[in-house]
């Protein structure tokens, strides 16, 4: 995973916010609403596929964010003991979500998944659904401001199949930090730290900005 794909796919979550978005330079590109409040937009090249997924913008994303509880994560994993947050897992396994998807899977080889935000706590469900249930799937995730999205065991299983996956943090960016690991929650990935040192108990709204990560990921990379 090299600099020009790091900043791609933050340029890629940040449009995902935009109502219009603008022509690719390449490959085919369709945005999806889905009833559920769930919007993702994706970008076809031949056989490689991105899926970026916008994060909150309305008041039944915010319903879906502050649903702190577990639950298994039954449709693609099949083990009691892996289970994620309520909401995410909701708001992704829907049927005009999660089905909507897989149609999207004829003839994919390569597959990136990214977004910010809310957009990557259902990046990362995209991102281990997808290789889980399409096993001959290259599938390579890279998260921005990422919340934590499962237990230690979803983390375990996680990590075992999607082993490309980058998680950016910036600074002491509040989402990151939530919900927290005493109430069983833990990342995914690897983590790459952008921006201002991090303090264990420190929190910060403005380190979520997007212009917080472009500014720390570029500074990051040209150091």
């Amino acid at each position: 995973m090299n600099q020009h794909t790091l900043l791609e796919a933050m340029a890629l979550s940040a449009m995902a916010y935009a109502d219009i978005q603008p022509r690719p330079l390449r490959g085919e590109q369709t945005f999806y609403s889905a009833p559920n409040g769930v919007q993702f937009f994706v970008r076809r090249e031949g056989a490689c596929l991105s899926i970026i997924f916008r994060g909150s913008n309305s008041p039944l994303d915010w319903a879906h964010n502050l649903a702190f509880a577990r639950m298994e994560v039954a449709a693609f994993c099949g083990h009691s003991s892996i289970q994620a947050h309520r909401g995410f897992l909701a708001a992704y396994e829907s049927d005009c979500v999660r089905r909507a998807l897989h149609g999207l899977m004829d003839g994919v080889r390569r597959l990136r998944v990214t977004g910010h935000s809310y957009g990557a706590a259902l990046a990362t469900l995209c991102a281990l659904d997808i290789r889980l249930t399409f096993p001959d799937i290259d599938v390579e995730a890279i998260l921005f401001g990422a919340p934590r999205v499962g237990n230690k065991a979803f983390m375990r299983c996680y990590n075992s199949h999607v082993i490309r996956t980058v998680r950016v943090e910036c600074g002491n960016d509040i989402v990151t930090k939530v919900p927290l690991a005493v109430m069983g929650f833990r990342h995914v990935g690897s983590r790459l730290h952008v921006g201002p040192r991090r303090w264990p108990l420190a929190m910060s709204t403005e380190d979520h900005y997007q212009n917080r990560y472009y500014e720390g990921l570029i500074n990051r990379l040209l150091s």
